[in-house]
Order: C-alpha cells, then sequence, then structure tokens
C-alpha cells in the first residue's frame, strides 16, 4: 500500500505546478536559493544555485503530497498558467480558478516572474 501511494505521490508532483524561485542567503551570509511551490503551502526546496533549490522542491513535493495522501487530504490542483510575450521579456500568467463552492469575485491572478521552471 505505501509503495503504491509513493507511486500515486511521484504521478501527481509530476504535473505542473508552478514553482517559484527567489535568490536568498543562508544564516552565515552566503548566497543560496529558495524554490516555492505556489499550490503546495509550505513545500520548499532549497540549494546553493536555481537549479538545486528546483531539484530539492520536486523531492519535496513528492514527500508533501505521499502525506496528504497518507491522511485522505485532497492533492491540490495546479494552477493555470499561460505565457505573455513582449520583446524579450516573457511573464507567466499564473491564474487562480476559484472552487465551484467559493464566489467568483474571489479569483486571483498572479504574475510569476520570467523565466524557465
Amino acid at each position: 500500500m505505501e509503495m503504491n501511494r509513493r507511486i500515486d505521490a511521484e504521478r501527481l508532483a509530476a504535473r505542473h505546478y508552478v514553482i517559484e524561485t527567489r535568490p536568498s542567503e543562508t544564516t552565515d551570509g552566503a548566497p543560496s536559493w529558495v524554490a516555492y511551490v505556489m499550490e503546495l503551502d509550505g513545500c520548499i526546496g532549497q540549494g546553493q544555485t536555481r537549479e538545486e533549490a528546483i531539484a530539492d522542491v520536486r523531492l519535496a513535493m513528492i514527500d508533501y503530497i505521499e502525506t496528504l495522501l497518507a491522511f485522505d487530504i485532497p492533492v491540490p490542483e495546479p494552477q493555470r498558467t499561460r505565457t505573455a510575450t513582449t520583446g524579450a521579456k516573457t511573464t507567466v500568467i499564473v491564474e487562480r480558478i476559484a472552487p465551484a463552492d467559493e464566489h467568483p469575485t474571489n479569483r486571483v491572478v498572479q504574475f510569476a516572474q520570467s523565466g524557465a521552471v
């Protein structure tokens, strides 16, 4: 059962979640990067480079989702995204679709920093 849950978590984590990255620094002031998954509150990865932070958060996503499945907590759906390019700048537009039980005026559109994820 646990192996099936892990496989399900890996499959679900492979969906197109929005990962936001930011430069940061360690407690001793060394440069580092932090990666967040917008839909998975508290799911964070870190690394010395942006790529390491993304790889770390992808592993954390699997553990996070596996824990949700273990406690029968619904796994959040990935947000819808679209890309708008103007000149040399690309902007990823992240749209959170309000659940059916939420008032439609609560729909939120967020703008993520450009860059490949």
